[in-house]
């Protein structure tokens, strides 16, 4: 067993001063010794800045003025010391031992990625939903599915993000999906942390609820990888990211749909699903799936659910 690892949890906030003592409190009250939080204020107009200063010495504090997630976490990944950083958004919270059982696994295994588990909460902390990682073979095609878990549910190797070239500032969502990718891409390995659990809000304030940003970023995601890995190119994972594409597209149709009328929404869903970027390979794809089931799984393709 190797030695005890060191964490920074970075906390990047912008206007979420009502949820941040409790995202700061779950990482200053972990069980394992060695924690270091760091809170970017990316900009706040409402409270944050004071709460942050609230907690003097304990928390390193940057203040800077409003660059979007990708640079706040960049901000805080710059100033980090701990071996593994967590990104924790200010409306979540990590249970008392996350960072414990994410320990264990690190001193089990030689990968780069720790992935626990997750509870998807309401605005008001109730349960809503439970999941867990499931550890693929090939963690580039896998995750060319589309964002499997919720950021702060994974702890990552410093040097490892460091190496790659941090957050991709250029994306207005899913830079955390990107980065996993080129984690992956650079031969990175992916590991689960049992019993390592987040909590994670959805409210109308989160990102994934601006359904025009998220459908963007996800169409420069998948353009900016696209046939970037042989399984890309000649194992269908092309069709598993058209299904991760249309979790946007379908959420903006139902959505203009009830504001503007049925033939509008489903106008936009026609256009929508011709301009993603393998449109003619899922399609093609997607018919042979469902006419023949066998031949997803002998091509090694397999269904998984979204996290946005």
């Amino acid at each position: 067993m190797g030695k005890t690892p060191s964490f920074s949890v970075v906390v990047p906030c912008y206007n979420q001063a009502r949820f941040l003592h409790t995202a700061v409190d779950s990482a200053l009250d972990q069980s394992h010794p060695d924690v270091q939080v760091i809170v970017v204020n990316d900009g706040s107009s409402d409270e944050t800045l004071t709460v942050a200063q609230s907690y003097g010495e304990r928390v390193r504090l940057v203040d800077q003025e409003n660059r979007g997630l990708a640079a706040a976490r960049n901000a805080g990944l710059r100033i980090a010391t701990g071996e593994f950083v967590n990104f924790l958004d200010a409306d979540d919270w990590l249970d008392p031992d996350f960072l414990r059982h994410q320990a264990e696994a690190i001193q089990s295994s030689s990968s780069s990625v720790f992935v626990g588990e997750w509870t998807l909460c309401n605005v008001e902390a109730k349960p809503l939903t439970h999941g867990e990682f499931v550890v693929p073979g090939d963690a580039y095609r896998f995750l060319l599915g589309g964002n499997r878990m919720p950021c702060q549910s994974l702890t990552a190797r410093r040097t490892a993000v460091e190496e790659i070239g941090l957050f991709d500032e250029s994306l207005k969502a899913y830079e955390d999906w990107d980065l996993w990718l080129r984690l992956a891409a650079a031969g990175h390995h992916f590991a689960a942390a049992p019993k390592a659990r987040v909590f994670y809000r959805r409210h109308e304030g989160t990102m994934s609820r601006d359904i025009e940003r998220m459908l963007g970023a996800a169409r420069k995601v998948l353009e900016k990888h696209r046939g970037n890995h042989w399984s890309a190119r000649l194992r269908a994972t092309k069709a598993i990211r058209y299904g991760m594409f249309c979790t946007n597209v379908l959420a903006r149709s139902r959505q203009i749909r009830r504001q503007r009328g049925a033939w509008q929404g489903w106008r936009s869903l026609f256009i929508d699903v011709l301009r993603h970027p393998s449109f003619v390979e899922s399609a093609t794809l997607y018919v042979l799936f469902a006419a023949c089931p066998p031949i997803r799984r002998l091509m090694g393709v397999a269904e998984f659910p979204a996290i946005s």
